[in-house]
């Protein structure tokens, strides 16, 4: 008997509400180049991207415009993304890069390319170079298996992934369609989930630029331990005025990481809690 391809009976699949609306609608961004980098500045353009994709795919054809009319040579171009003076580490969720950056703001996402990494070296400024669309969509599925294992403790929930879901993943994450991508997970649900994988994002200073650190942590399943309790234990120098945010949402301070995995981890299954500053 054959089996259902990943495009079938998608209708059928009952998400969670607050699943759904987390992954509803997209990011305003407005993507600018360096003037350095042109013979004639580009103006800038606007997009709008799923919380769920990845720079180098959301700004794609931006990207690809840019590179053309570069005066810097193709084989000499080292791309690499920046939005407030901050260093961007293409391998995050762009919804958990706006958290950290916009946590108040309604603006769209600013961000810079930058076509040449000269004098920025990795002590001076966390540069992180963006490698082409074959590349950033393997570090995807290697992050998805990671916190799928982490998930799971087990490899087993791999083998239900069936001939040509990777592409129903994929495409799903870049469009943002939550049925598609629920319909290839939903059969690892005869699996009973283990814990709950978190990465805390902060910005930190680095040499000339600040940047987006990580700490990765695993929270187990039966663990009463609430966001800000997991955050206070693992990041150091906090002040009553760090505020936490998941998907574009304020997390009380009794929230329970686990429950908060189940509404609001990203499709990469990782849930991100983003820190930022109160200034009010």
């Amino acid at each position: 008997m054959a089996s259902a391809s990943a495009g079938e009976g998608e209708a059928e699949v009952e998400v969670p509400r607050v699943v759904r609306a987390s992954w509803r609608g997209g990011l305003p961004v407005l993507v600018e180049g360096v003037d350095a980098d042109f013979e004639d500045a580009p103006l800038p353009a606007f997009s709008f991207a799923s919380r769920q994709s990845f720079l180098p795919f959301a700004l794609a054809e931006k990207l690809a415009a840019m590179r053309t009319t570069s005066v810097v040579p193709a084989r000499m171009q080292e791309v690499w993304f920046e939005a407030q003076g901050v260093a961007l580490k293409w391998q995050y969720p762009l919804g958990a890069l706006f958290d950290v950056l916009y946590p108040r703001d309604a603006a769209p996402l600013r961000i810079t390319i930058h076509l040449r990494g000269a004098g920025l070296s990795s002590s001076e400024a966390p540069v992180v170079p963006c490698p082409g669309p074959d590349a950033a969509r393997k570090e995807f599925f290697h992050l998805f298996k990671q916190g799928m294992f982490l998930r799971y403790n087990s490899r087993l929930p791999f083998t239900e992934l069936r001939e040509n879901d990777d592409d129903a993943l994929w495409e799903s994450v870049l469009a943002g369609e939550v049925d598609r991508y629920w319909f290839v997970l939903q059969r690892m649900h005869e699996y009973v989930p283990k814990a709950a994988p978190v990465r805390i994002l902060q910005l930190v200073e680095r040499g000339n630029l600040r940047t987006v650190a990580s700490k990765q942590i695993v929270v187990p399943l039966d663990s009463s331990l609430t966001a800000q309790e997991l955050v206070d234990d693992y990041v150091l120098g906090l002040d009553g005025r760090t505020k936490l945010r998941c998907q574009g949402i304020d997390v009380p301070s009794d929230a329970l990481v686990v429950d908060l995995y189940e509404s609001l981890a990203h499709a990469d299954m990782f849930l991100y809690i983003c820190l930022y500053t109160d200034e009010a």
